[in-house]
């Protein structure tokens, strides 16, 4: 199936570094890597044999040490998901990462994020297409929230579009972030959520309710509650699915056609499809939309999450305006 123009809402940047920008930067700053090529590095940085979410924590925890604080690395990252998204059709997404995590005593935060913003002003403009940016609250950084709303509510006119919260869900949000989610809302700054993921039901209610998530995260779980699901489907709150990624970290454990995003589907819940993070778990947007299709969707269905996708983005209603008529003139139909 052919998508001429596909949204991506929920995937990481750091999630997305082509390995060779890996190797290269380990290269030139003289990290030495046990790994003698770029395929084998590949191989490192890659979990595709669904061993679960510590698999891949332990990918990241090797290869951000390589990137950590280097700025020339961190602009070819951004420069580089601007030009693999072009690739992939991809037409407008929101890329989001963690700055602190990216930061040293060299090259503070706020230095991260106007890198990754001027990277991206000046590819998306050689690609025609947008990439918007969400800044991450790491729930095992309390400390980080305050830094990353100042930084949302600073670069808000510059391609900063929300605030998410990510990290394990195995203990509540801590109430610094909630704090900081709740003043997110009084500020009008879009705010999403990771939730329902590994966690239950109780981590969904915890970030529409406590947090005020115009969006969550997977969220697969969120149908073990029926109460709590039809309060997500009538507020219309956005789920951020992520197939592949699903079954990498064991988020699901199932076959393919009782996936919760079936749900999702059958009870026209408002979702989309995403990546979350390609590199890490071999993926690609179409990738995910095919499994979608082994999922039962139709080509229809998986064109109507790119427009799932399209309401529910952190734009401003004018440009969200112009993204939807964009995509109806490739996909003429009631989507």
């Amino acid at each position: 199936m052919d998508f001429p123009a596909k949204v991506e809402l929920h995937v990481h940047l750091d999630g997305a570094i082509r390995p060779e920008t890996l190797f290269e930067t380990a290269k030139r700053r003289n990290i030495e890597l046990k790994e003698k090529t770029v395929e084998e590095l590949r191989e490192k940085v890659t979990e595709s044999k669904n061993e679960g979410l510590g698999a891949m924590l332990d990918i990241f925890n090797y290869f951000l040490p390589i990137i950590k604080g280097d700025k020339q690395s961190i602009a070819q990252i951004a420069k580089d998901f601007c030009e693999d998204s072009a690739k992939q059709n991809i037409y407008y997404a929101e890329v989001r990462f963690a700055p602190h995590i990216l930061a040293d005593e060299n090259l503070a935060a706020r230095e991260i994020v106007k890198i990754v913003l001027d990277a991206l002003k000046t590819s998306c403009a050689e690609h025609n297409i947008i990439i918007k940016v969400i800044l991450c609250c790491m729930r095992n950084l309390p400390e980080i929230a305050k830094d990353v709303l100042q930084l949302c509510n600073e670069f808000r006119n510059d391609g900063v579009v929300g605030i998410d919260v990510a990290g394990a869900e195995f203990f509540p949000t801590p109430p610094e972030i909630k704090e900081v989610f709740k003043e997110a809302h009084k500020l009008g700054i879009h705010r999403t959520a990771h939730a329902g993921e590994i966690g239950g039901p109780p981590n969904v209610k915890e970030a529409v309710d406590d947090m005020f998530a115009d969006r969550v995260g997977h969220g697969y779980h969120v149908i073990e509650d029926d109460h709590l699901y039809k309060q997500i489907r009538n507020d219309n709150i956005h789920l951020e699915t992520c197939l592949v990624s699903s079954f990498r970290t064991k988020a699901f454990t199932g076959e393919i056609q009782n996936h919760p995003v079936t749900t999702f589907l059958k009870d026209d819940a408002n979702f989309s499809l995403n990546t979350d993070d390609p590199t890490v778990f071999a993926t690609s947007l179409q990738n995910d939309y095919a499994m979608a299709q082994k999922a039962g969707f139709s080509k229809d269905q998986i064109i109507k999450t790119i427009f799932n996708a399209a309401r529910s983005s952190f734009l401003p209603k004018a440009e969200q305006k112009d993204l939807l008529n964009h995509l109806k003139k490739i996909y003429p139909g009631d989507y």
